[in-house]
Formats: C-alpha cells, sequence, structure tokens
C-alpha cells in the first residue's frame, strides 16, 4: 500500500523552495563596471541602454560571477592617464578612487596601469597597428585639372615672364633698327604663336632678335615639359589630389626667373653690342651667354640623360649640321649653302618651331627628314625619361607598413593621430627604434592631438592626409564599416604583443580578480568569446574598385567642348558683324553711287546748256 502524501507536505516543501530563492536574490550582490564609449566595444543605443562587445562580456562575466552588473560610463570619456598631479583620469581613476570595482572596455594593458590596478589575462589581443584613407582615383575635369597643375601665383608669374619677354624683344628689335619686329602687332603676333607652337607671320631676320627668339623659345619648350609631365602625373597616377599638390612657386620659380634673366640680360647685352659696334651684319649672330645656376626642374632635366650622353647629342648635332651644309654645297643649294640658314633650321627645328627657310631641292629635304625623325626620337626618350624622374621616382610609396609611415612622417606628407596621454602615445613617446622616433617626433611637430580615437577616426574618413594608431581590433572594425580606409602595420608591431584586459581595483579582493581571469580564460576555451567577436565585429563585404582604367567620359571632358561652343559663337558674332559691316559699306557705296550719278547728271545738264 503507498504511502498517501499529506498536501501539508507539499505546502512546506513549496515555501522552503520559495524562501531559498528569495534569499538568493536578496544575496546576489551588484558590481560596479565603468566603462566607456567605443564602437563596437560599447554603444550607446537610441534609448539609452548600453550594446557592444564588451556589454555582452560584461553580462556574461556577471551571469556566471551570480553578481548583477551595474554600468555606467566614464565621466571624463577617457581610458586613463597619469596627470603632473600624480593623480589618475579616466577609467583608472574611477578604479584607484573607489568609484567602481571593474573596468570592461578596450583598456590596453600596460606596465603604469597594473601598478595601480589588477589586471585579468587579455580578452583580446591588440597589437598596434594605424589606419588611413585609400587615396581616391578621382580626376574633376580635364581643363580644371590643367589649371591646378600650377598654383595661381605660379601663373601669375608666367603671365609676367611672358609680358617681359615679350617688351625685350620689341625693345632688341628697336635697338638695332629691325622695321618688322619693332611694329607692336608683329612681336605679339610671334609670341602667340610660338607659345601655342604655331608658326609667326612674320619670321626674324636680323641676328640678335634671331638669337632672342632662341632663347625663348628654350624658355617655352622647358615650361612645357613641366606642365606636361606634371599633368600626365595627375591625370595618370591620379593621387589623392588637393590644392597643395599644385606645382608651387618654390618648385619652378627658378626655371623662369632664371632663364628670363638670361633672355633680358642676353637682348640687352647684345642690343648693346650691336649698336656699339654693329656687329650685326647678314650672316653673322652675336650671343652673349649669361650662365645663372639653375637649380630644382632644370637639374632635373639635365639629370635625365648622364653627361657622356649629353656630350654625344651635342656631337651628333654638329656633326648633322655640318652634313646638312655639306649637302648644299654639294648640290649648289643657295639658300643652305650660308651658314646661318642652316644654323637656324636645326636649332628652330631642335625647339619643334618653323624655321625662316625651308628646303627646296629633293636632296637637302631628304637630309632634313632624316634629321627631324631623329629629333623625334631623342625628344620620345627625354620626356618618357623625365617622366619617371619628375613623377614615378618622387610617388609617395604605399604607406602599409611603420617603416613606410616614418618616411612618410619624416617628409610631413601625412599628419600623425592619437588619442593624447593614452597608451599607444605613451609606447611611441618610450620607444627607442627609429622609425617609430620618427613618427613620434612628426607628431609632437604639428602640433595638434586627438582626445579620443572617434575625434581621430572622424579626421582619418575625411582626408588620406591624416592617419591614426591605435589598436588593431578597433581599427579593423573601422576599415570593415568604410571600403574608403585601410589598416597598416607591421607582423609584429610593438613589443611586446600587448592586448585588451578587465581592470580590477586593487581594494577588492584578489579573489575576484583571480576569478574574473579564470572566467575570461574559460569563455576563451568555450568559444563564447569568439562567438562575441563575430557578432559585433562582422565585416561587410566592400565592392569591387576595379582596374581603375576608365574612358574620357563627356562629363569628364565637358570644358573641352567650351572651346568648340566659344570658337562656334565667335564664328557667328564675325558673320552678324561681317553682314552689318557689309550693309554699312553697301549703303555707302550706294550713296557714293547716288552722289556720283547726281554729279554726272549735273555736269551733263550744264554741258547741254552751254
Amino acid at each position: 500500500m503507498v504511502p498517501r502524501i499529506q498536501p501539508v507536505f507539499f505546502l512546506l516543501v513549496c515555501l522552503a523552495v520559495s524562501v531559498k530563492m528569495a534569499w538568493s536574490q536578496q544575496e546576489k550582490k551588484k558590481l560596479e563596471i565603468v566603462t566607456i564609449l567605443e564602437e563596437p566595444f560599447m554603444m550607446e543605443k537610441d534609448d539609452g541602454s548600453l550594446a557592444g562587445y564588451c556589454h555582452d562580456l560584461a553580462v556574461q562575466i556577471c551571469s556566471s560571477l551570480n553578481m548583477e552588473p551595474s554600468i555606467h560610463l566614464v565621466a571624463d570619456g577617457r581610458y586613463g592617464s597619469k596627470n603632473s598631479d600624480g593623480e589618475w583620469t579616466g577609467m583608472i581613476g574611477e578604479l584607484v578612487g573607489g568609484k567602481a570595482q571593474v573596468a570592461v572596455a578596450s583598456l590596453t594593458i600596460t606596465k603604469e596601469r597594473k601598478e595601480v590596478v589588477h589586471f585579468t589575462d587579455q580578452f583580446m589581443t591588440a597589437a598596434t597597428a594605424f589606419i588611413r584613407r585609400k587615396p581616391v582615383p578621382y580626376v574633376p575635369d580635364v581643363v580644371v585639372n590643367m589649371l591646378s597643375v600650377f598654383t595661381f601665383q605660379v601663373w601669375i608669374l608666367l603671365l609676367i615672364s611672358v609680358i617681359l619677354i615679350t617688351l625685350g624683344l620689341w625693345a632688341v628689335a628697336f635697338l638695332i633698327g629691325d622695321e618688322e619686329f619693332c611694329r607692336v602687332e608683329v612681336v605679339i603676333n610671334y609670341i602667340i604663336t610660338s607659345l601655342l607652337f604655331f608658326s609667326p607671320i612674320v619670321q626674324p631676320t636680323r641676328a640678335a632678335v634671331r638669337a632672342y627668339t632662341y632663347l625663348w623659345l628654350v624658355f617655352r619648350i622647358i615650361v612645357f615639359l613641366v606642365f606636361v609631365v606634371h599633368f600626365i602625373h595627375f591625370a595618370t597616377v591620379q593621387r589623392n589630389f588637393a590644392v597643395s599638390d599644385s606645382f608651387g612657386v618654390s618648385s619652378i620659380s627658378t626655371v623662369f626667373l632664371t632663364i628670363l634673366i638670361e633672355v633680358l640680360s642676353n637682348a640687352v647685352i647684345t642690343s648693346l653690342v650691336a649698336l656699339m659696334f654693329s656687329l650685326d651684319p647678314p650672316g653673322k649672330c652675336v650671343v652673349i651667354t649669361i650662365f645663372p645656376y639653375v637649380p630644382d626642374v632644370v637639374v632635373n632635366m639635365l639629370s635625365v640623360f648622364t653627361f657622356q650622353v649629353w656630350i654625344l647629342l651635342l656631337i651628333s648635332v654638329i656633326l648633322i649640321t655640318l652634313g646638312l651644309w655639306a649637302v648644299a654645297f654639294l648640290i649648289g643649294d643657295e639658300e643652305f649653302c650660308r651658314v646661318e640658314v642652316v644654323i637656324n633650321y636645326i636649332i628652330t627645328s631642335l625647339l619643334f618651331f618653323s624655321p625662316i627657310v625651308q628646303p627646296t631641292r629633293t636632296a637637302v629635304r631628304a637630309y632634313t627628314y632624316l634629321w627631324l625623325v631623329f629629333r623625334i626620337i631623342v625628344f620620345l626618350v627625354f620626356v618618357v625619361h623625365f617622366i619617371h624622374f619628375a613623377t614615378v621616382q618622387r610617388l609617395d610609396a604605399p604607406i602599409e607598413t611603420f617603416d613606410d609611415l616614418a618616411y612618410a612622417a619624416k617628409k610631413d606628407s601625412v599628419d600623425i593621430l592619437m588619442v593624447s596621454n593614452g597608451a599607444t602615445e605613451q609606447k611611441f613617446e618610450m620607444s627607442h627604434k627609429s622609425s617609430y622616433e620618427q613618427i613620434y617626433e612628426r607628431y609632437e611637430r604639428q602640433g595638434y592631438k586627438t582626445d579620443s580615437g572617434k575625434e581621430g577616426l572622424e579626421m582619418v574618413k575625411k582626408s588620406s592626409q591624416y592617419v591614426y594608431i591605435g589598436e588593431m581590433p578597433l581599427l579593423k572594425y573601422t576599415a570593415g564599416q568604410n571600403c574608403d580606409l585601410y589598416v597598416g602595420g607591421d607582423s609584429d608591431s610593438l613589443h611586446p604583443q600587448r592586448g585588451f584586459g578587465i581592470a580590477v581595483s586593487k581594494s577588492e579582493d584578489e579573489a575576484l580578480q583571480r576569478n574574473i581571469s579564470n572566467l575570461v580564460h574559460q569563455l576563451r576555451e568555450d568559444g563564447v568569446l569568439e562567438k562575441i567577436e563575430e557578432k559585433w565585429f562582422r565585416k561587410p563585404v566592400c565592392p569591387e574598385s576595379g582596374d581603375g582604367i576608365h574612358a574620357l567620359s563627356v562629363v569628364v571632358a565637358r570644358s573641352m567642348f567650351l572651346f568648340v561652343l566659344i570658337l562656334l559663337l565667335y564664328a557667328i558674332a564675325v558673320f552678324i558683324y561681317s553682314k552689318i559691316a557689309g550693309r554699312s559699306v553697301n549703303k555707302r557705296n550706294e550713296n557714293q553711287d547716288d552722289d556720283k550719278n547726281e554729279n554726272l547728271k549735273m555736269s551733263a545738264d550744264i554741258e547741254h546748256k552751254a
């Protein structure tokens, strides 16, 4: 017979269980946790509640410890560093001051912090890395990009130089009495058409004027080459172009200023010699050249070929000149038997200009064709190697490692960002590795710092000028959320390998620190930390960037078609003007014919009466 269990017994059991659960709830302590907003470790929702990697980690730990989490944000928004008064700020300061028991955040374990708080084992490794915006291969507009090759100051100086050279050419012609080039319209036509690589209406015949124009053509070629090379650089290499990338006065001033001095000096001295000694007969050319020191671009041009190659080219041009004269002499070409005609042809064609006299005899013409082929080959080789010297060799190397970043920092081509008074800043300040020292020197020299990682990352998103240095997990997450950013660093980064740990106040029982450390280890072994990381560090797939080769679109080339429109409008204006002017002329002619007919009629009447 089964004994009956009294209902009173069940009632007592239920009452005991309820009392035990109530007692357990009463015994559950709160764990005061301080944290800091740092996406995705800790974020604030619209309703004011917190969420993130560290929030889930804190909840998991408290659940295992049978404690209730009480999470609050650090008052000053800092991780924690010792100030000049020896007081600790941020989360470390709250732990030291007893305002919190535990700090759960992306808090780097450092030697200084371990002196005032306990740290658990790392829950996440945090190698030091940097993040930067990818260079943007964007060319806004062809003509705008052309105008952006030189700065505004350079364009103004070039305009002034052309005006002074024009006045100098007129002065030379005036001083030696050249009737053609004493006319202002002839001088202006010569300068403008030659500047546009076209043949002027009138060519100089006097030796002094011709010598002056040779120097002007050299100046034109140099400016043209510098412009073309840098325009190719901007249009093809496509750095993240900014106004600061324009070719400034400091880069090109010596080019046109020194050559301008030489041109004007040669003009004045040649004219004075011609006036004093009458050294300007046909067939002679007085050239007194001043050789100023020309650094930067001109030196770069001269460095394209070795000294031996320049000597060989000079000998080749001399031999070709003599050969042209010899051919003309042998076949009896009266024009090209004159030395000054041969020299003018070689020099002007070498400078891509139209000679005064063109060959008419077949043998001479065939010889000049070969010379022109040689000239084109040399010019192409020169341009290709000059582009290499002026653009490829001076390109900023890709910034992928800390050594690359140190090289860029040494040239002041980037601005370094770190959290002020943070662990990363302290680590770079104390490092004795040369590359890190150069980075920190640039960081101190630039004169401004960021108070938070969020501020630094926002600056990085705006421009590739900025490079933010921080912990790898945060940077990888940020780069994963923004496909315009990339992360760089070294395989070993900064030694020793650092990481994030949970800080525990030293005023607490050491058992709390040991229990949390054991829990972190257990969570890692069970794969819980990995699951939390996958939840908050999901990386979106960035779209393919393509091969970077794009056809010239109408949008990019729209300003080129403005020239067509301007030419059409000009033609229409000329047409309208010709019609109006023609109508006036016809009306005037009609009036003159009427007056003439009337006069004839009056004369006929008078004769008839007589």
